[in-house]
């Protein structure tokens, strides 16, 4: 590996981080809403119980 090389790998590497960020983001937003729409889901069926 020529010394000029290591540049372009950190470049590489940040970009992966950067990425995996990303995904880190959108999985913990993807979460977020599944929580939330089961939630709605009891709160609605609870009211129509409660009527």
């Amino acid at each position: 590996m020529a010394l000029g090389d290591w540049g372009s790998r950190g470049a590489e590497e940040a970009e992966e981080a950067e990425e995996a960020g990303v995904q880190g983001r959108i999985a913990i937003t993807h979460y977020s809403l599944l929580i939330t729409h089961y939630s709605l889901l009891i709160t609605h069926y609870s009211l129509l119980i409660t009527k």
